[in-house]
């Protein structure tokens, strides 16, 4: 699982595009939630994710993943 939450560089981006393309779940945070958006942008830019959430959604979906690996209403793709 990749996530990108606010920040003010562009690094982030190439690590969710790898995890994207390695299987995994991405989740970027949502640009108006974020205090500083030039990452959440960039990363939406460079490789759509999975899921794009508001920062108390991406705790909660991301604790919820950790309890339920296999039910039908986890992060998968």
């Amino acid at each position: 699982m990749g996530i990108i939450l606010t920040g003010a560089n562009e690094h982030g981006s190439a690590g969710l595009a790898a995890v994207h393309r390695a299987g995994g779940v991405t989740i970027v945070q949502e640009p108006d939630s974020a205090q500083v958006p030039l990452m959440v942008l960039s990363a939406l830019k460079r490789s759509p994710p999975d899921f794009v959430l508001p920062l108390d959604a991406i705790a909660a979906a991301n604790a919820g993943r950790r309890r339920c690996s296999s039910a039908p209403n986890c992060f998968t793709r």
